[in-house]
This record gives structure tokens, sequence and C-alpha cells, in this order.
């Protein structure tokens, strides 16, 4: 309950942070039709190509995310503050247009503090409370269930403790691997799919065995391992490079020196992907799209397995499959979807519902 009481409180000042940063950096820039003229000019608009076939759920935020960048862009495209040295990475560009608007505001600089603040702490508390609590009933009840709450308690805050210091180690390694956004979202991919295809599998293909879905679990696992962990290699051998798209300093005020003027034409964040042609076309694929390529292996594996190990449908407790699908069953499994009855815990568990067990975990 604490976690979630955190995590919304915690939600509305990074919402607000964004929403007060978009209105008041549109009202420094000219306007909102003049940031989507400039991101038009300077082929900075790609939401189909980037986003919108890949947010789903996040659309709200990830909008007001690029918005912001938007607007940065906006702000800076004609003085490139990397190229200038103002900052050094593209990380800092936004803390500097915070800076440029707390000048001239009393306060707003705390707030988008308390909202990378809220960020992180949210993300941290949400994983930490997880990964403790999974430890506990996974491996800890199984080794020793025999113990008081208060020392049940005591052994969940140690994990969090145990891997939030490891966390913490984490970055110091993790800051020198470059894109972390991508990194993370990569690993994401190789487990995301599976599970996308257990749930999807689960409540929308009555012939589904547990074999099929296991066997399409395990396939997507390591297919996706491989995948992610090759394209990696590629990127950190450079084979595969994200080049930055160009940038301006006419605008900038005061003499620039001729190293500034050379490295000035290409210090944006890329978006397109370059190859030198050593590595398979399927490597360039976005990482936003590991998700489905994982579920995809899933269901090219699990759909044959589950044809040749078919379980009769006679066995299958329609209150597993979603209403609109219980029409492929026999007659008398409508009949009995219908109805409202108990379940029963002592019956016997078929290899269907036995699958359904299986992907509730």
């Amino acid at each position: 309950r604490a976690v979630i009481w955190t995590d919304a409180i915690q939600t509305v000042f990074m919402v607000l942070s964004m929403v007060l940063i978009i209105v008041l950096g549109v009202s420094k820039v000219g306007g909102i039709t003049e940031v989507f003229t400039l991101a038009e000019q300077g082929n900075r608009l790609e939401f189909f190509k980037v986003m919108m076939w890949s947010t789903g759920g996040f659309i709200g935020m990830n909008t007001l995310a690029v918005l912001v960048g938007l607007i940065l862009y906006a702000r800076y495209h004609q003085c490139d503050p990397i190229a200038t040295q103002k900052v050094k990475f593209s990380g800092q560009l936004l803390p500097m247009f915070v800076m440029e608007l707390g000048a001239e505001i009393p306060g707003f600089s705390g707030l988008f503090i308390a909202g990378v603040f809220s960020a992180a702490l949210s993300t941290m508390s949400a994983g930490l409370n997880t990964a403790a609590g999974t430890v506990y009933e996974d491996f800890v009840l199984r080794i020793h269930s025999k113990h008081s709450d208060s020392a049940g308690a005591l052994i969940v805050k140690l994990i969090a403790l145990i891997f939030g210091i490891a966390s913490v180690l984490l970055v110091f390694f993790v800051s020198k691997l470059g894109g972390i956004l991508q990194l993370a979202l990569s690993l994401l991919g190789v487990t995301h799919g599976a599970i996308l295809f257990l749930f999807t599998y689960g409540m929308f293909f009555p012939w589904g065995s547990t074999k099929g879905a296991l066997s399409g679990a395990a396939v997507s696992l390591m297919v996706m391992a491989f995948f992610v962990v090759r394209a990696q290699v590629a990127i950190a051998h450079r084979h595969i490079q994200f080049p930055g798209k160009s940038l301006s300093i006419d605008g900038c005020e005061g003499a620039l020196n001729m190293t500034q003027l050379l490295i000035s034409s290409h210090t944006g964040v890329g978006s397109q992907t370059w190859s030198d042609g050593s590595e398979p076309k399927i490597y360039q694929l976005s990482y936003l799209y590991y998700n489905l390529l994982g579920a995809l292996v899933g269901f090219l594996v699990g759909i044959p397995v589950s044809i040749i190990t078919r379980v009769p449908l006679g066995d299958l407790d329609p209150r597993l499959i979603v209403p609109q699908l219980r029409w492929l069953l026999p007659l008398k499994h409508k009949k009995r979807s219908s109805k409202v009855f108990p379940m029963d815990d002592d019956a016997p568990m078929s290899d269907s519902r036995e699958m359904a067990c299986v992907m509730s975990l």
C-alpha cells in the first residue's frame, strides 16, 4: 500500500513538472505552431516510425516526453549547446533549459528536481518491492517457512536493501554503456515477449496445451536472448550505428573556433539506423519491437506443438477462455459457460487448466 501511494504522489509531481515545462517552453519559443513548424523543417517528426505503434498504454507519458524534446529542438536548433560545449551530452539539455526558465520563475527549478527524483524513486520503489517479494515467496519460504511475521518482514527489508545496494553499484558500470534506455528496453524485451505470448495464448487459444505454452515461451526466451546480445555486440563494434541529425550553430552569439564548427553538424540523437553491411538487416530492428518479435516467436512454436500434443476440448474449463471465443467449444461447454458456479479446488486439473495456472505465474 505504501508503494502504491508513493507512486501515485510521485506520478503527480512527474506529470506536473513536465506539463509546466511544456507550457512555459512553448511560450518561450514562440508558440506550439512554431514548435511543430521547426520540427518539420528539421525532419524531427517521426511519430509513426518510432513511437505511435509501440507505445500502447504509455502513449500519454511518451507524448509529454516527445513534446518536451520538440520544444528543446525549437529552442536550440540554431545554437547547439553540445557543439558550443555548454553541455557535454544530450541528457544535460533539459536541466539547462529548466535553469533558463527557472531564472524567470522562482521555485520552478525545485519542482523540476522533485519531478526527476519522483521518477527515479517511483521506479525503484516498485522494482525493489517486487524483487524482494518474489525472492521471499519463491526461495526463502521454500527453504525456511517456519518463522514469525516480524521475521518475515525483516527478511524482505534486508532483501530489498541488498538489491538497492547492488543497483547503486551497477550505476557506475551502466554509465559506461552509452544509451541506457535502449539497453534497458532491449533486455526487457527478452522476457516481456514471452510473457505477452503466455497470457495471450492462454486467453485466446482454446486448443492450446501446457506443452505448447511452455515450449513457445522457452524458445522465445532463447531466441530473443541471442538476438538482443547479438545486436548489442554489433552496436558495440559500431557495425550498427544511430547517426545523429544535423544541427546548426549559426544563431550562436560570439565567435566559435574551427573545432566546434567541424563537430556541429551531427550532434543530434539519431533515430535512423546505419549498418556497414556486415550484419543482417534483422538486427537493425528497433528495440521497441522486441516484445512483439518475442511474442511472434512464441506463437510460431507454441501453436504447432499444441496441435501435435492436442488436448480434447472436452477437458477444457470454459471459464479459462475469453467469452468471445467460447463458441469454439463443444455445445455442452457453451451451456456451462453461461452459468455461474463455484470453482472446485479439489477437482482434478486438466492439461489446459494447468496451462492457465502456468499463465498466472
